[in-house]
This record gives structure tokens, C-alpha cells and sequence, in this order.
């Protein structure tokens, strides 16, 4: 669900889907200890979950306090770095990490002494990681039933570009086609824009789609603030989706965005107003 998500919203930032996870997730349950507080069971004072006296406990003690604190950022960093990994590899490899982090546990807890050796564990989790491989696809066995692989959106396209470029693959055989040919073509553009995004550079392609629309436009105050757009998504030291540009290069442009932008303030306060 999660890989099926990142590759459906794919301007969506580890960082940020992490973040919404944890509001949802904190608004969830903080709502949900409202009623559980009323509801009988073997928490202190006879409740379902006592959340005051979890709060007295957290006031008169700094360790329950600094453990907390500290299970809250180590949370958020497995997270972090399992949506990275999830998006920038595949969900198998989470997974396929996810139990050596459970084995790595097991084995510093065995040498600190805080648990005991016990065969079963060790017979146990070769198994965990084989039922993972199953589930996923990774190993199949004989005379079970697998789905079969969809035909990859990617080759429909390329049939179509095929087309759309003037005949099929003997007709364009002894053509130069550059890059050039191929962004102009709106199949190939997708088709180059899906390799940028699986090979962690959609940026690039993104700019120059900025840089094409920045060249149509010909009102000169629409111009500048498409230059600013273009200056804060993918140029800018803090740029959302930064481009690999030398450092003398992107310095001088911020410079003369700076000129730009001053200019038109300038001009602007500087316009008559009218009177009636």
C-alpha cells in the first residue's frame, strides 16, 4: 500500500509523508484515549488506559520522560528511512531490512544479556525471511499459482511513440533521433520523464519542462515570476527539487534574480495612480 502511494504521488517527500503519518496517527489515538479512559479494565484506577496518571508518571520522573523522548525520534528516523527506502528501491527491500534489523536486535540483546539464547529463535527466523521471499514473488514454488505480470506501461508507450514518430522500428532505423526529437514527441516525453523519476533525477526533466514554459510566455511580468518559480523549485541553495548546477553559475543567477526582482519593485511603486 505504502509503495503503491509514493508511486501514485510522486512529488511527495519521505520527510512530508512521514510527517502526516505521525499527525494522523497522534490525532487517532488521542482521540481514541478519551473513551478508553471510561471503559473498565486493568490499568491504574480500574481503566481501559489511564492517560492522567501515564502523564503524572512522565512529570515526576526524567527517565520515563528522556525514554519516551527518545522512542519518539527513533521512531520517526526508522520511518524516514523506511518510506526512503521504500520509494527509492522497492517494498521487498524494506521488508528484507525490516528482519535484519529484527536479527541485529536479537543478537546485541543475546550480548548484553538481556535475553537468552534459544534454538527455536534461531530456527525460527530463517523462516520469517523465506515466508517474505514467497509472499513477494521472490521464490516461487512449483504448482502454486502466481499472478501473471501486467504488460509494463512503458512498452504501450513506446508502441505508441513508435507510431507517432512516422512508422515502426525498420522505418526509424537509419534516423538520427537525438533527445531533442524525443521530448518534442508528447509520448516521448512521458516516456523519458518515467526513466528520470525511476532513476531518482526527475528534477531535470522538470526544469526543462519549466524552462520551455518560462520561454513561451511573453508578458514580461508573467516571465518573472515564472523565473522566480523556476528560481525557488529547482535553482535556489533551499530549492524543493534542486538541480546539480556549478556553484559559480547558480550564485550568479541568484544574483541577477536579486537585480530582477529589485527592479520591479521599483518599477511598480514608481507607476502612477490613477485619480477620478
Amino acid at each position: 500500500v505504502e509503495k503503491n502511494f509514493l508511486t501514485k504521488y510522486e512529488g511527495r517527500e519521505p520527510l512530508q509523508a512521514v510527517g502526516w503519518e505521525g499527525f494522523w496517527g497522534f490525532l487517532v489515538l488521542s482521540t481514541l484515549l478519551v473513551p478508553m479512559y471510561w471503559i473498565p479494565g486493568t490499568a491504574t484506577g480500574g481503566r481501559l488506559e489511564n492517560a492522567l496518571d501515564a502523564f503524572v508518571q512522565i512529570g515526576n520522573s526524567y527517565v520515563v520522560m528522556a525514554a519516551i523522548l527518545g522512542n519518539i525520534v527513533s521512531i520517526g528516523f526508522f520511518n524516514f528511512f523506511g518510506v526512503t527506502v521504500t520509494r527509492t528501491i522497492s517494498a521487498t527491500t524494506r521488508m528484507v531490512l525490516d528482519s535484519v534489523r529484527t536479527l541485529v536486535i536479537w543478537i546485541f540483546s543475546l550480548m548484553i544479556g538481556w535475553e537468552k539464547f534459544q534454538y527455536m529463535q534461531a530456527i525460527g527466523f530463517p523462516f520469517l525471511v523465506l515466508g517474505m521471499f514467497i509472499y513477494n514473488g521472490s521464490i516461487k514454488i512449483p504448482g502454486l499459482a502466481y499472478p501473471e505480470p501486467e504488460k509494463e506501461e512503458t512498452d504501450v508507450k513506446a508502441e505508441s511513440w513508435t507510431a507517432e514518430s512516422g512508422g515502426g522500428y525498420e522505418e526509424n532505423r537509419g534516423r538520427n533521433i537525438t533527445l531533442e526529437d524525443v521530448l518534442k514527441s508528447q509520448v516521448g516525453f512521458q516516456l523519458f520523464s518515467k526513466y528520470c523519476k525511476e532513476n531518482n533525477s526527475g528534477e531535470n526533466i522538470g526544469f526543462w519542462a519549466a524552462i520551455q514554459d518560462y520561454r513561451s510566455i511573453t508578458d514580461e511580468e508573467r516571465r518573472l515570476r515564472k523565473a522566480q518559480n523556476v528560481m525557488n523549485n529547482y535553482i535556489s541553495s533551499h530549492a524543493i527539487h534542486q538541480v546539480n548546477l556549478p556553484a559559480k553559475l547558480r550564485r550568479r543567477i541568484e544574483e541577477q534574480m536579486e537585480v530582477n526582482d529589485a527592479d520591479v519593485r521599483h518599477h511598480q511603486h514608481a507607476k502612477p495612480t490613477s485619480t477620478q
